[in-house]
């Protein structure tokens, strides 16, 4: 997009939105005032896509980040024609947290409507690691985010202690993930009779610990982006 048209097209969404305002219903003005306090963030967007991200925060209103943080609402990623998006690690972060996780195809229907459009039309499917080998009938992140906003979590009741030599992905985001999704994070102040019932140990190298059990970081991951406690016998060999 060049500089002219996307002026014209600021002011044909500045115009749009105060002929529309006062037309809105109760419901689709809370969608929209939801969605103009949204932090969002892209992955695996081109620069197109990038540019109408831009646009699209600039006049209707939110905030972009470039990183994930706690404050992120929403993520817009890149799908292919199935609906399912590469597996980042803004994707998972942004799984973990009960984000909205919506195609690029949200921008490009709120520059054409020149509002925020209903996110629910354009959540992902899923990543396709997941997507070749589950197929789901349902939007797994729609069923994460409303997990999360009941506060049914998957590691609710597991406690974890991460290895710090881990390099893919980085231990802290391990551990938010972990958090996100209501596991306990095990310190060497925890008294060992506040852990929850299931203690594991997630690291690179899978030797025997005491008093828990070994997993690797795919094992959180791979749990996380299937939404489900996945056998632990995939992945020893």
């Amino acid at each position: 997009m060049d500089d002219a048209v996307l002026n014209q097209l600021s002011n044909e969404m500045k115009l749009s939105l105060l002929n529309t305002l006062a037309e809105d219903t109760c419901d689709t003005f809370a969608i929209r005032a939801s969605t103009q306090r949204g932090v969002f963030l892209g992955s695996y967007l081109n620069s197109a896509n990038r540019e109408r991200l831009r646009v699209v925060v600039k006049i209707l209103g939110g905030k972009i980040v470039n990183q994930y943080e706690e404050q992120v609402t929403h993520i817009i990623t890149t799908t292919d024609e199935n609906n399912y998006c590469r597996r980042t690690l803004k994707y998972i972060l942004g799984l973990s947290h009960g984000c909205w996780i919506l195609s690029a195809a949200f921008l490009r229907n709120c520059i054409k409507e020149k509002r925020y459009v209903n996110e629910e039309d354009f959540e992902v499917s899923c990543c396709q690691v997941v997507g070749g080998k589950l197929k789901p009938p349902y939007s797994i992140p729609r069923y994460s985010r409303e997990n999360y906003n009941k506060k049914t979590n998957l590691f609710s009741r597991f406690t974890f202690k991460v290895d710090k030599r881990i390099t893919v992905p980085p231990p802290s985001y391990l551990e938010i993930m972990i958090q996100n999704q209501g596991g306990m994070l095990y310190t060497d102040q925890n008294n060992r009779t506040e852990l929850k019932g299931n203690y594991y140990f997630v690291s690179d190298d899978l030797p025997r610990q005491r008093h828990c059990r070994v997993v690797p970081p795919r094992w959180i991951i791979d749990c996380i982006c299937y939404q489900k406690i996945r056998p632990l016998s995939k992945y020893f060999h």
